[in-house]
């Protein structure tokens, strides 16, 4: 085999996509989610080594990041059917939810998982604390960070200033 045809042989079996970009990534193999350490801390990082991230204002197994938000906060997401396994380090239970859009979405601990379109590479956690609703995804599942009085506020059913019922979705 000449090196060239090597080359694209082994260009074929590399992992794909499920980055920043929230790209789905190729279900022919285990997805793993991974701890690592961040300008922020320990967080649980994607398969290309960025940073994951938790929004406080979407609920256990239900995505609120759609449209403009997905863009800024693109969502982890998997092809249909993939696995997906706990590296070292990682507690809690990982699992994929639908979202509302029909693509697969990883979550931990029920809570969907995101990328942070402003984290330029592995390591970066650029959105730790955006608007008080963004945080680093923690190994053990507990973000630390409560929902602010504002993120609070849009979960008010009686709300009815536009503002306080429009989550902010840190862009």
């Amino acid at each position: 085999m000449t090196l060239a045809a090597a080359v694209v042989l082994l260009a074929g079996c590399a992992p794909s996509g499920g980055g920043a970009s929230g790209e789905a990534t190729d279900d022919a193999a285990a997805i793993t989610v991974e701890v690592a350490e961040t300008d922020a801390g320990p967080s649980l990082v994607g398969p290309d080594g960025r940073t994951l991230y938790i929004f406080t204002q979407d609920t256990d197994g239900t995505s609120t990041c759609n449209d403009e938000c997905a863009e800024a906060w693109p969502p982890f997401e998997v092809t249909a059917g993939a696995t997906i396994e706990a590296g070292d380090g990682v507690t809690g239970d990982l699992g994929i939810i639908e979202r509302d859009d029909g693509a697969s979405q990883v979550t931990h601990d029920g809570m969907p998982l995101y990328f942070y379109a402003a984290d330029a590479e592995p390591g970066d956690a650029t959105g730790e604390g955006v608007s008080g609703v963004w945080f680093i995804a923690s190994p053990e599942g507990q973000s630390g960070a409560e929902p602010t009085d504002d993120a609070e506020a849009t979960d008010d059913p009686e709300a009815t200033d536009d503002a306080e019922a429009t989550p902010d979705y840190g862009y």
